[in-house]
């Protein structure tokens, strides 16, 4: 990897740059990347499965990890939130006479830690095959390891245990008070289902009265829908639990943007969002029963129910907070942006990313077998977001470089040799052939355009155009492009493996694309490495059918 300039050793601020992240971006860094990990062991294994083989008193106890996911995950949002959200803060400096402690060891044995904790999560949460106590000594072992390495890799170098610890605290201390609030207000609000339950089923019956005839409702068992399609809402996906995370969700923004808001007209928006997330949820089930009426069981049961309520929460909230910061009602008005200048410098950064996601999520929950026939809308609303900000793109070096070619065919190797090996993908294969000819075409065309144009400009604007320089200073513009540190190098890289759920291999390309970056100070060169990545992927795929790389 190329010298990263830096203070006298690796963890140090960029030479030039005059400042090192904040406590609380490292705590906010430190939650995100926390928040990411835990998400995926969530997604990944199933802890109450396990009761089922046995009854001894660890098995009891880790079987309450799944229940201890909604709490971590609030208090690590609002972590996130307040941390990246506190002004003011002094840059970690180190103390007088205190030397440069790098970060980039902790960074690594935090990696190797969470290894650890997903393939022993493999064994503990393994019905099939039950473990012993040990397995599950040794997972507990590792997963405190994972957070320790982290919270150490977060302090700032050389900065005095004291102060800093009285930081961790003052920052630490709201957030776990926010994240109890969230897991009461979630368990308060799933006692309420009873109540509430009947008006849900009376909305859905009324909603879908609207376009079917044989609407269907069993009220003592809360069951309703068509005689082709029934669901049971049960209090577990009712979606009451996302009244309670709305009021956090929105307690956390009206505290982190009070200084906009108008009071007490904004307080309003937590009866507004109680009413809209209840609305919105009894929709989502007619909605959902409409699918596995007319359009098919499997997708209803599938991709639609398994999404949909995630989805729901996120433009729920980001929806009302939106119109809450436009709003001259809820919040105080602004100064109008320069003509011709970007409302927001870090839209241009990770706008193109979240309409990709969102709309990979929206389009997802129609998907049948995994398999997302709407791609093409993912392309479109990315790139009606990077044409929108095409003027913010400009003079950043875009054009051919042999090294950076190089790396991406370093990377493409790196992605096939590294464990864990795909198998072949049968379901895109046989969706095709399914599909007329021109229809299958134009979507293999889709998949290659994103792949290789559309996904390598809108990955590196995020993970190394905006993280790298935003784990350095929190006025991330005034980092210039190329300027690394092993935390930005590390961090950004090791948020990019997870987001391709390979941690190992998408991490070393991270590392990769940032040394593109780093050579000339070109984000064009990143780009390019990881547009050959992709192009070479898209290869592999075509000749070995192998789809998913």
């Amino acid at each position: 990897m190329p010298a990263i300039p830096a203070a006298a050793s690796g963890g140090g601020p960029v030479a030039g740059s005059g400042r090192d992240p904040s406590l609380g971006t490292r705590l906010a860094a430190l939650g995100a990347v926390l928040l990411v990990e835990g998400g995926l062991i969530a997604a990944v294994f199933d802890a109450l499965p396990i009761l089922n083989r046995s009854n001894a008193w660890w098995v009891r106890i880790l079987a309450q990890f799944g229940f201890m996911v909604p709490l971590a995950a609030a208090m690590l949002t609002a972590l996130v939130l307040l941390g990246s959200r506190r002004p003011g803060e002094p840059a970690g400096a180190p103390a007088p006479g205190v030397a440069w402690r790098p970060a980039w060891p902790f960074l690594l044995a935090h990696l190797a830690a969470f290894v650890a904790v997903f393939l022993l999560s493999a064994v503990v949460f393994d019905e099939a095959h039950p473990a012993s106590l040990w397995w599950a000594v040794a997972w507990a072992l590792a997963v405190m390891a994972t957070i320790a390495t982290a919270a150490v890799a977060a302090l700032p170098p050389g900065s005095g245990a004291s102060a800093a610890w009285r930081g961790i605290a003052t920052l630490l201390l709201p957030c776990a008070v926010l994240g109890l609030a969230a897991w009461a207000a979630g368990w308060l609000t799933s006692t309420w289902w009873h109540p509430l339950g009947r008006w849900t089923l009376e909305v859905v019956a009324r909603l879908l009265a609207l376009v079917v005839d044989d609407v269907v409702v069993v009220p003592e068992t809360f069951v309703v829908g068509t005689r082709a399609f029934q669901v049971e809402i049960a209090p577990a996906c009712s979606g009451y639990e996302g009244i309670g995370l709305v009021w956090v969700s929105l307690g956390v923004f009206l505290w982190a943007f009070r200084s906009s808001l108008r009071f007490p007209h904004a307080l309003l928006l937590l009866p507004l969002g109680t009413l809209v997330i209840w609305c919105a949820n009894a929709a989502r089930i007619a909605v959902l029963v409409a699918i596995g009426t007319f359009v098919s069981p499997a997708v209803a049961e599938g991709g639609f129910h398994a999404k949909s309520g995630s989805l729901l929460f996120c433009v729920v909230t980001l929806g009302l907070a939106w119109v809450a910061r436009r709003s001259p009602f809820f919040a105080v008005a602004e100064a109008a942006p320069a003509a011709g200048s970007l409302a927001s410098p870090t839209a241009a950064y990770l706008a193109p990313l979240v309409a990709l996601t969102a709309t990979a999520m929206l389009t997802g929950s129609f998907a049948r077998d995994d398999f997302d026939a709407l791609y093409g809308l993912r392309l479109a609303a990315a790139g009606a977001v990077l044409w929108a900000y095409r003027g913010a793109y400009r003079g950043w070096g875009w054009g051919w470089s042999w090294p950076a070619a190089g790396i991406g065919v370093a990377a493409f190797v790196l992605w096939i040799a590294l464990p864990p090996a795909l198998a072949v993908d049968g379901a895109v294969g046989a969706a095709l052939r399914a599909m007329p000819a021109g229809w299958a075409a134009a979507w293999v065309v889709c998949r290659i355009v994103g792949a290789v144009v559309v996904v390598p400009v809108v990955e590196e604007l995020a993970f190394r155009g905006y993280l790298t320089r935003r784990l350095i200073a929190r006025d991330f513009e005034s980092v210039p492009l190329g300027r690394l540190t092993w935390l930005s190098v590390v961090g950004s890289s090791l948020l990019f493996g997870l987001l391709h759920q390979r941690v190992v291999a998408g991490t070393a390309a991270g590392v990769l694309y940032a040394a593109a970056l780093h050579r000339r100070g070109s984000l064009g060169d990143a780009v390019l490495a990881h547009a050959i990545t992709n192009a070479l992927l898209v290869v592999y795929e075509l000749s070995t059918g192998a789809w998913g790389w």
